[in-house]
């Protein structure tokens, strides 16, 4: 379980980024963070996995305030795959097996080495397994660098943006093995989305930041338009074809007070 306690972060006294968070969910769920350019979604991941420091508030897992453990510690809790992160000459096999840093004492074992097979395997990768990062497609990169984040073993799984720069189908096949793993492994999982629609389809549990701080928070009935719309600025309908539900944003319209869901 990940609990965020009145989180607050700005750059300097006049430049507020964060105001007050609060959320909390529990394993085995996935949650999308949602919000306008600029509102904080990205800070959030940096301050829950300690690259930026709160003015105050806290960060617990599993009640335990994560900056009250160790580097190594925190590594074992968290894992945090950045937006546009950096390709690299090492091998697939050797970029997974950097994830399990935080276990490793004098040189990998073969259970670690077994753990790294065994994600490729999962995540149809092992035929790339030789393969150097910076020769894969950018659907490839993206599962590569989930297996390493997943090589932690961790209770926290951040993602920042991991569909920005993947075609539709893979941007579908990441997001739904991002699901699966939430549900199968039973950890938590936080990812910054600006699609709409892969959010609702993919993720169970939403937070919406307007203004730097929180503006709703829950499950898919939070997802109303009329939240929608207050959180972007935009008129949408909220409609289901086939079992899925969908949003259809109208950019060009002038958002109304008290417009009804789907009308």
């Amino acid at each position: 379980m990940i609990e965020l306690q009145d989180l607050s972060f700005s750059y300097g006294p006049t430049v507020p980024v964060l105001r007050h968070v609060n959320f909390s969910m529990d394993n085995g769920h996935c949650a999308a963070i949602l919000g306008n350019n600029g509102v904080g979604k990205s800070s959030l991941l940096k301050c829950i996995v300690r690259i930026l420091k709160p003015q105050s508030g806290h960060v617990l897992i599993d009640r335990t305030d994560v900056f009250s453990l160790s580097t190594e510690e925190a590594a074992k809790k968290i894992a945090y795959v950045a937006q546009n992160a950096h390709s690299s000459d090492l091998s697939v096999f050797d970029t997974v097996l950097l994830g399990r840093r935080p276990y490793i004492r004098w040189d990998a074992t073969d259970r670690d080495k077994k753990i790294v097979v065994e994600l490729l395997e999962r995540l149809g990768l092992k035929h790339l397994i030789l393969r150097s990062l910076s020769q894969l497609s950018g659907g490839e990169a993206q599962k590569v660098l989930l297996a390493r984040a997943l090589a932690q073993e961790p209770k926290l799984l951040l993602l920042d943006e991991p569909t920005s720069n993947l075609d539709p189908r893979n941007q579908h096949e990441v997001m739904q093995l991002i699901r699966e793993i939430a549900q199968k492994e039973k950890i938590c999982v936080l990812t910054v989305l600006h699609d709409l629609n892969l959010a609702i389809r993919y993720c169970d549990r939403f937070l919406l930041l307007k203004d730097h701080t929180v503006y709703a928070s829950g499950g898919l009935d939070c997802m109303t338009p009329e939240t929608i719309e207050q959180v972007y600025g935009m008129h949408v309908h909220r409609i289901e074809t086939m079992g899925i539900p969908v949003i259809v944003p109208f950019p060009d319209v002038v958002p109304a007070t008290g417009a009804q869901e789907g009308g």
